[in-house]
């Protein structure tokens, strides 16, 4: 029962892993998202109507 208690240590480690994993993605990928998609949209659409 001991050997279970220790395991259990590491598992609110890993769920500490995902709660910040879906942070920093919303994070990140909102701010770079709209900027990134910007500049390549800006010359896509244009050869594209053209």
């Amino acid at each position: 029962m001991y050997v279970i208690h220790a395991h259990r240590a590491p598992d609110p480690a890993p769920v500490d892993e995902p709660m910040p994993a879906p942070e920093p993605q919303e994070a990140p990928g909102r701010q770079p998202g709209p900027v990134h998609p910007v500049p390549q949209d800006d010359p896509v659409p244009h050869p594209h109507p053209s």
